[in-house]
């Protein structure tokens, strides 16, 4: 069987290609799906890529930096089924503060997470970290049993900050 054709408006270039600029009338003349490839450089993945390079290098406020500019790409992307850019750029960003050694921080980009997507096991167990690293035994142990529930049927193992 010969390949299905694909519309040119739902393909997109390779990471380091020119974006296209596509030039649209209001964004409600634009169909849902098609929005989040209207604007170039709307999604978060070279922010994470940049966010993980900086990390790699030891580089915590240029990590956090980008990290923050992925969660901001992110929340301006609309809804989308599937979603455009599957990796919680929140999830990322407390990651990367705690890796940073700010806990305090990191803690809030778990709970900004966790505000979004209740009971979502890997913002309660990076919750469950910063809390420790805070000095809140108590909570953090509250957290991390409410991620191992909410991971209770899962195949792997909770992956734990």
């Amino acid at each position: 069987p010969e390949p299905m054709p694909v519309d040119p408006r739902h393909q997109r270039p390779a990471i380091g290609q020119p974006q296209p600029r596509v030039v649209a009338g209001p964004a409600r003349h634009v169909a849902p799906a098609a929005q989040n490839l209207v604007v170039e450089q709307q999604t978060p993945e070279l922010d994470q890529l940049r966010t993980e390079l900086a990390a790699a290098r030891g580089a915590w406020n240029e990590a956090v930096r980008q990290s923050q500019a992925a969660v901001k790409r992110e929340q301006a992307l609309q809804v989308d089924e599937p979603a455009v850019w599957p990796l919680p750029a929140l999830q990322a960003l407390g990651h990367v503060q705690l890796l940073a050694k700010s806990p305090r921080a990191a803690l809030d980009a778990f709970q900004r997470d966790l505000a979004n997507h209740p009971a979502n096991a890997y913002s309660l167990a990076g919750s469950a970290e910063a809390q420790r690293r805070l000095g809140d035994a108590a909570l953090a142990e509250q957290s991390l049993a409410q991620a191992r529930a909410a991971w209770s049927h899962a195949d792997v193992p909770l992956p734990v900050p």
